[in-house]
């Protein structure tokens, strides 16, 4: 986990969703409850090891999603952090990909999947000029709504160059930040039964 890109939202209270999958949250678990304890932050489900959706059995799908719940629980009791919600209610399609039955297995099990307009990182930003560019770029897609896809897992490389810069940008344009569960319920969500990366159906 890249603990600047954690770091930076905390300082700056900056709302994010943070889609983790199960095995890593068990493996990393100290970390995990550290994160669970911002409040400007909320944790969502990304499968137990980023299975593609589209090609999970049923049974292997409701498994990854059902058993990182429950770690997420667990987690959450060990912690005793009562103030935080009981399990995670949304879920990032692994690659973007999913289908229509697994779509439905995915609300059945009472979670509402979040799918992204603006990915955010395209390659290596570790260079500032670079990330300077590409910042600009992501800004210029962005739009009141929008959801922006970032990545806080060191690949690819210097996110935290190009998440501070489109903070900045986005912020010196009057955008502010919430959480994806308040964007919700700020307006009428655009629905797709496509998974994909960048556009439907892709």
């Amino acid at each position: 986990c890249d603990m600047d890109v954690i770091n930076f939202l905390r300082e700056k209270n900056i709302p994010a969703a943070l889609f983790m999958g199960g095995k890593w949250m068990r493996t990393h678990a100290r970390r995990v409850k550290q994160i669970m304890t911002a409040k400007n932050c909320e944790i969502a489900n990304h499968n137990w090891s980023h299975g593609n959706c589209a090609l999970l059995s049923p049974e292997g799908l409701k498994a990854q999603i059902l058993w990182t719940q429950a770690e997420y629980e667990l987690l959450r009791e060990e912690a005793k952090l009562d103030d935080i919600q009981s399990v995670p209610t949304l879920f990032r399609l692994p690659y973007g990909r999913s289908s229509e039955s697994a779509i439905k297995i995915i609300n059945e099990l009472g979670l509402r999947i979040i799918q992204w307009d603006v990915a955010a990182e395209a390659g290596d930003n570790s260079n500032m000029k670079r990330a300077k560019k590409s910042a600009i770029r992501v800004a210029n897609m962005t739009r009141p709504g929008s959801i922006l896809l970032f990545h806080a897992n060191l690949v690819p490389k210097g996110t935290i160059n190009l998440l501070r810069e489109v903070v900045n940008i986005l912020q010196s344009r009057g955008y502010e930040f919430v959480k994806v569960s308040e964007l919700l319920e700020m307006g009428e969500p655009e629905v797709t039964w496509d998974g994909y990366f960048t556009k439907p159906g892709d």
